[in-house]
């Protein structure tokens, strides 16, 4: 299973549900990556997106039943859906991260890093245990990927 997860130099991914910062090349990576892919995540990232992305296999950890995606109301459920899923992303939220790191359900982490000092509330943290294998530079931002070491 793969993380996918923008960062400011704060190492804040957002702030009152939201991502503080518009970054047109980490989008575009964003969907290159996870198009035609399973994207997994919390119910909170699934509202803020204003629906399912297009493209992709929806799966959402909430209280709240959705009708227009897969939804997990059932925390084992949805760790167990992860765990077996080798190629699919994990796009969010904070609790969504550190409950696949905590179960051992990630080996790949692609991480942006944009050159925005925005505040955060949401937080996100390479863990100990992951490699830098390659850094790209676009413009704005660098593209890093971690695997599990």
């Amino acid at each position: 299973m793969n993380i996918i997860v923008a960062i400011n130099n704060r190492n804040g991914i957002g702030m009152d549900g939201k991502i503080p910062w518009h970054n047109k090349n980490d989008l575009q990576f964003f969907k290159m990556m996870t198009y035609d892919n399973n994207v997994y995540m919390g119910g909170k990232t699934y509202d803020s997106l204003g629906g399912p992305l297009k493209g992709r296999r929806n799966y959402v950890l909430s209280r709240t039943k959705r009708s227009d995606v897969t939804t997990y109301t059932d925390y084992h459920k949805f760790i167990t859906a992860i765990k077996n899923d080798s190629s699919g992303f994990i796009i969010g939220g904070e609790s969504i991260y550190d409950m696949a790191l905590r179960h051992h359900a990630v080996n790949n982490i692609y991480l942006s890093r944009i050159n925005d000092n925005s505040p955060c509330d949401k937080f996100f943290y390479v863990p100990h245990g992951f490699k830098l294998i390659s850094t790209v530079q676009l413009e704005g931002l660098s593209i890093e990927r971690y695997i599990i070491s």
